[in-house]
């Protein structure tokens, strides 16, 4: 079984497969598509559209007693680390091997929960705002001076990205590991003007500066550009990408060319997202 944990906004980890916590059972890998349809006949229709709601999923488990005062510290560590992200309206993460689930718990109905019971069984709801399992996959571009073509050493996946090296600074291919379009972040560092990078033949650009230790990010999902300043201050620079190519465009799945001057770095993110998680590595 892979590793099932969850990690709330501040960081704090619960292992939900290691004792005082156990995970008996849930719903966890269970999926569900809405649809809006019409209707084209007096027996039937056609579905015109498929989208994701926001979900709830339940799961239960036991705190296990290892003697009164642990038994009281760990119900309350588990309340306290998913209690935090509810009021701070910031969802945590639930794992499961390199996937994780953005969401809040929401709802706990406990039994056998007395001082002198073996375990108390706690039945958790959970709600995801945005129902998909999300798997990153990074690949970073370094400037030039800095020796292009090297991995980033902050991330350790079983599914690394495959490079292939063309004799030039600042051409590669990045292997999109899934079997559909993905959502992604870059990252752009400065100084530099005007970055961009091509990836498969699209165009990603924004028409600005960026000084040294400023750094602009480009986010599909939230479809935001954002330039963050050296002192800690950001810029909505969303009026200011190249309008001849739509700067969200998912990075399509398979091998794509990647050129950019070479003159700075980036970081490149794809969000493999799944209506369940991957059970082998992508």
């Amino acid at each position: 079984m892979k590793d099932i944990y969850y990690v709330n906004s501040a960081g704090t980890k619960l292992d939900l497969l290691s004792p005082p916590y156990l995970l008996q059972t849930g719903d966890l890998f269970d999926y569900e598509w809405d649809y809006d349809s019409t209707s084209t006949s007096l027996n039937g229709g056609e579905i015109t559209e498929f989208y994701r709601s926001i979900q709830e999923k339940n799961l239960t488990l036991s705190v296990v007693n290892y003697g009164k005062e642990d038994y009281y510290a760990a119900i309350d560590r588990f309340y306290e680390t998913v209690e935090y992200d509810v009021l701070r309206k910031s969802a945590g993460k639930l794992y499961f091997g390199d996937s994780y689930l953005l969401c809040f718990l929401i709802a706990s109905n406990k039994s056998e929960w007395e001082s002198d019971s073996s375990l108390l069984d706690n039945d958790v709801t959970l709600v995801a705002p945005m129902p998909v399992w999300t798997t990153e996959q990074t690949m970073s571009l370094y400037p030039q001076s800095s020796g292009a073509g090297e991995m980033s050493n902050g991330l350790d996946y079983p599914y690394d990205y495959e490079y292939e090296y063309a004799g030039q600074y600042n051409l590669q291919y990045l292997q999109n590991n899934d079997f559909v379009e993905s959502n992604f972040s870059m990252i752009f560092y400065g100084p530099c003007i005007n970055p961009y990078v091509r990836i498969g033949g699209r165009l990603y650009e924004v028409q600005t500066t960026l000084y040294d230790g400023e750094y602009l990010v480009i986010d599909s999902r939230s479809r935001t550009v954002t330039k963050h300043k050296v002192y800690g201050d950001t810029e909505n620079l969303f009026a200011d990408w190249n309008r001849d190519n739509y700067i969200f465009q998912k990075i399509s799945a398979g091998r794509n060319p990647v050129t950019w001057p070479g003159n700075f770095g980036i970081d490149i993110t794809l969000y493999h997202e799944r209506s369940e998680p991957p059970w082998s590595s992508l």
